[in-house]
């Protein structure tokens, strides 16, 4: 990373001045994992429901390889307080790297699909790999890129064979974008014929993306087989309405975005206006957004472990209403540093991070 600029250090102070809540008392436990679970989705298609978390190595020490070796995998976590596994991949292709970043999940007509944003740095390429979800392992379905994915963050998984996917800014590696709060990142679209198309645009760091499938409504649909698994196609006479929820670092705001028939988006409104949002899940009638709240020491956190990184969970009520927002959970670093996706499940949070090896279990009791 390069050297931060004096006005650059400015920026990143002001942006640390946002005042922290206290730390919240609830009884937490490490969860172990690999390196770098940054996010998560819910499996709950089979009889024992389980975490699928993507995580990658994030470090690197040229003088000591050896302590951070490579690790990018898609591991389970079964809720059983054991320690996560790897989750095996089939049908890939030759040549085929993974290093994966933001997932999301789908079932489509009784098949489950995990999709996972792919960085080929190596190559300057970035995909959205497709994987058929079984109960022992991923298969391998399809994967598809576009010139319009530069600096893919997450993805949403929406009905009728879209995915929605935040690029967090115009240039990958853009530092200076994000520091200096540049609107240049965007959302992009595939359509189910993986046809990419800009849908949102003008955002400062654009990151989590979450699609609330039960706002939709479909009238008038005529059937066709797709290429992407889902075969609803729609007649000029169909209209779809769902939420799109887009949230940004730099921006302080958790968009909230209409979805037109065709899949384009029209902005609805700044539904919480706060500083650092990462991830987005939904639990009952809130959203579950996690925060960082102080650049500076994200950074530093970064690296060196041992410097701590303050995190926030917030979880935002009445989405299509006047939202109400409350902390689900604060913590000054102790406990879990630069965290990036939080997930209720049956009273507990589960919280994951951008490095270290291991998800925090926290009970909401």
């Amino acid at each position: 990373m390069k050297i931060l600029s004096y006005f650059s250090v400015l920026l990143l102070f002001a942006a640390s001045c946002v005042s922290l809540p206290k730390n919240s008392d609830n009884i937490t436990r490490q969860l172990k994992c690999g390196p770098g679970p940054e996010d998560m989705v819910l499996d709950s298609t089979s009889s024992s429901p389980r975490l699928l978390i993507s995580c990658s190595q994030r470090r690197s020490d040229k003088k000591h390889p050896e302590l951070y070796p490579a690790f990018a995998e898609i591991m389970e976590y079964r809720f059983d307080g054991q320690e996560a596994k790897t989750l095996p991949r089939t049908g890939e292709p030759a040549g085929f790297i993974f290093d994966p970043h933001g997932i999301d999940i789908i079932t489509v007509k009784n098949e489950t699909y995990l999709y996972v944003v792919n960085h080929r740095d190596d190559i300057n390429q970035h995909y959205i790999v497709q994987y058929i979800v079984q109960a022992n392992k991923l298969v391998f379905k399809q994967q598809f890129t576009s010139a319009f994915m530069v600096s893919p963050n997450d993805c949403a998984a929406a009905p009728y064979g879209r995915v929605y996917v935040t690029n967090d800014s115009g240039k990958r590696g853009a530092l200076g974008e994000k520091l200096f709060k540049k609107k240049r990142a965007n959302v992009v679209m595939f359509d189910s014929l993986g046809n990419c198309s800009v849908v949102a645009e003008k955002l400062a760091y654009a990151n989590g993306l979450y699609v609330d499938k039960d706002t939709v409504v479909i009238p008038n649909m005529t059937v066709t087989l797709s290429a992407m698994g889902d075969d609803t196609v729609f007649t000029k006479q169909s209209t779809v309405v769902y939420a799109l929820y887009v949230s940004t670092v730099q921006q302080k705001a958790l968009f909230r975005y209409k979805a037109n028939a065709d899949g384009t988006l029209k902005l609805d409104t700044n539904i919480a206006p706060y500083f650092g949002y990462d991830n987005i899940t939904r639990y009952g009638d809130e959203l579950i957004v996690v925060a960082h709240p102080k650049p500076l020491k994200f950074l530093a956190h970064m690296k060196n472990a041992k410097k701590l990184s303050p995190g926030i969970t917030y979880a935002i009520k009445n989405r299509m209403k006047e939202p109400t927002t409350r902390v689900l959970f604060a913590d000054d670093g102790k406990r879990i540093s630069c965290n990036s996706t939080g997930l209720v499940y049956k009273n507990r949070l589960y919280i994951c991070q951008v490095f270290e090896p291991f998800i925090l279990e926290v009970d909401l009791k």
